[in-house]
């Protein structure tokens, strides 16, 4: 059997023809070659492993002969076809997982799955011969078959997890309607007792009052948080963007947290305001951001101390900040600042409390209106959280 003779190829006369057979004992593929009659003329070691069948034993033997079952097998056919009719043909492991009784040598009772090449040739005397091409897809297979096991893991993975979404989003609901309008009139209630409206309360339960009022505004900014964060990660938090002046939006912010830091003995003071200076922003998210940064500065600001508030322009952007004179932030906290529920331990005499949700909610913020926060913070001096935002275009 010689291959035709090309410009592009060896002649196979000056090949030595052990040197042939060399090459297909150490393809790591099984190599058969069968005459018209479909006899075996060349069987390799690969074939002799695979099968336990010896070439001597194989050599002058039809397939047939080899392996009865193939007679009944697309494979036969497909021989045929290639000696009778030069087609060339694939046999892919999916419709056809194994043709022949192949298995692994260390094992054998792992049949090999199989993809199989089937090409006619013909020698120099234009007799043809068939050349059948057996390639082990065993690893491909059980690739794929990991593959799939993953893929449906994921698949029900991410159905569990929307069913928790679903769950999350109803307990968020109950949160919502079942506590938050009953806490809504307690604390309501509790104002009223406080004003001493029903009448002059013992000195006693004056204080039991002051404590449960205090409590219930903490569960209120506890659940309005929860809803935010929740509104947050499910893209539903509404933003109503337009045009307004900085100044605008500090001016509000210290007017409605200066009572707040009246009650701490901390004053509010802008030191420097940038003037007629306006954003593209929704003036009420960014109020929300503000309360957050003044409440925190305020909680940390000594007593009888001032949270100093300064805006800044650039070309294009405006750059907002509040600045506490308190103890700054540790330093193995300072990388989770903006996460949520996080809150570092900070021990002093302030009771200073919180939801840990208040940063988180404010990036978030920011962030949806193309800017960035940050803070810098030193032990000796304070800290100072700042957000940049971009100016309007008509800036």
């Amino acid at each position: 059997m010689l291959p035709k003779e090309d410009s592009h190829s060896i002649a196979v006369a000056d090949v030595d023809k052990e040197l042939l057979f060399d090459v297909f004992d150490v393809a790591v593929n099984g190599i058969i070659v069968v005459d018209k009659a479909h006899r075996v003329v060349l069987w390799n070691t690969w074939m002799e492993e695979s099968t336990s069948i010896h070439r001597c034993n194989a050599i002058d033997k039809t397939l047939i002969d080899l392996f009865p079952e193939v007679e009944r097998q697309r494979l036969h056919q497909t021989i045929t076809n290639a000696l009778e009719h030069g087609a060339s043909a694939v046999l892919s492991h999916a419709f056809n997982t194994h043709p022949l009784p192949l298995y692994h040598k260390l094992k054998r009772d792992d049949p090999i799955k199989q993809v199989i090449f089937v090409k006619p040739i013909s020698d120099s005397n234009n007799a043809r011969y068939c050349v059948i091409q057996i390639n082990d897809v065993s690893a491909a297979h059980r690739r794929e078959k990991t593959l799939r096991e993953i893929a449906e893991q994921a698949d029900l993975g991410r159905k569990a997890a929307e069913e928790f979404s679903k769950l999350k989003s109803g307990f968020i609901s109950t949160v919502s309607h079942e506590l938050r309008t009953p806490l809504t009139s307690i604390r309501g209630s509790l104002g009223l007792l406080k004003a001493n409206v029903p009448g002059s309360l013992p000195t006693a339960a004056e204080s039991l009052v002051q404590i449960a009022d205090k409590n219930t505004e903490r569960l209120l900014l506890l659940i309005n948080d929860i809803l935010d964060i929740e509104k947050i990660e499910s893209g539903r938090m509404d933003y109503a963007f337009k045009d307004l002046e900085i100044q605008e939006l500090i001016e509000q912010a210290v007017e409605v947290n200066a009572g707040y830091g009246e009650h701490k003995g901390v004053t509010l003071h802008i030191k420097a305001c940038a003037e007629n200076i306006r954003i593209y922003a929704d003036l009420d998210r960014l109020m929300q951001v503000m309360t957050n940064l003044l409440s925190n500065a305020i909680k940390f600001e000594p007593s009888g101390g001032s949270v100093d508030i300064t805006a800044t322009c650039s070309e294009r952007h405006i750059r907002v900040a509040v600045s506490d004179h308190g103890p700054g932030i540790p330093e193995e906290f300072q990388r989770r600042v903006f996460e949520k529920f996080a809150q570092a331990d900070v021990s002093d005499n302030k009771n200073i409390n919180g939801t840990g949700l208040g940063l988180a909610i404010s990036r978030s913020i920011v962030e949806k209106h193309g800017g960035e926060i940050g803070f810098v913070t030193d032990a000796a001096r304070g800290t100072t959280f700042y957000f940049i935002l971009p100016l309007s275009e008509r800036e």
